[in-house]
């Protein structure tokens, strides 16, 4: 029942483009912050040797953590168009009264630029698994030959 009310509260509030606004600004912030620190933290790695950095790379090719970073670039691109945004409102006087169309043209030039650059991320993303027996083959040999024998119908020992 809370939880209605509470939900009830925010989708009933009818805050315009400038407070949605500044709630994606500092959503977004608060995200990239996030991902600064497992930055760091991940970087460091490298003071327990290169060989410790090295085994835990694999987790930069994971298909959750690629889905992460089209959400860091989405996230970098609109709170630096938005900070854009809010300073020309504070150094142009007139700026605070055209910041609804500021906003929607800051939401036009996101969907112009961030729409390729996904289309380009999730291209690459998906590159391992359009080539998927190459890249099988190159990254494990003994699980490429694992699956060529499940694939002939031959269990692990290699006997029918």
């Amino acid at each position: 029942m809370r939880g209605d009310r509470i939900w009830g509260w925010v989708l009933r509030y009818r805050g315009r483009e400038g407070q949605w606004s500044w709630v994606l600004h500092r959503l977004t912030g608060i995200g990239i912050m996030l991902f600064l620190v497992v930055h760091i933290v991940d970087i460091a790695l490298i003071g327990w040797g290169p060989a410790t950095f090295n085994k835990l790379l694999f987790l930069y090719r994971h298909p959750l953590f690629r889905s992460g970073e089209i959400l860091l670039f989405g996230a970098v691109l609109f709170h630096a168009l938005n900070g854009i945004r809010i300073a020309v409102i504070d150094f142009w006087p007139a700026g605070a009264l055209v910041h609804r169309r500021m906003f929607w043209l800051e939401i036009a030039l996101f969907v112009l630029l961030f729409a390729p650059a996904t289309a380009i991320m999730v291209h690459d993303m998906m590159k391992p698994f359009r080539e998927r027996s190459t890249h099988i083959g190159k990254a494990s040999p003994a699980l490429a030959q694992h699956i060529e024998r499940f694939r002939a119908g031959r269990p692990e020992g290699g006997r029918p």
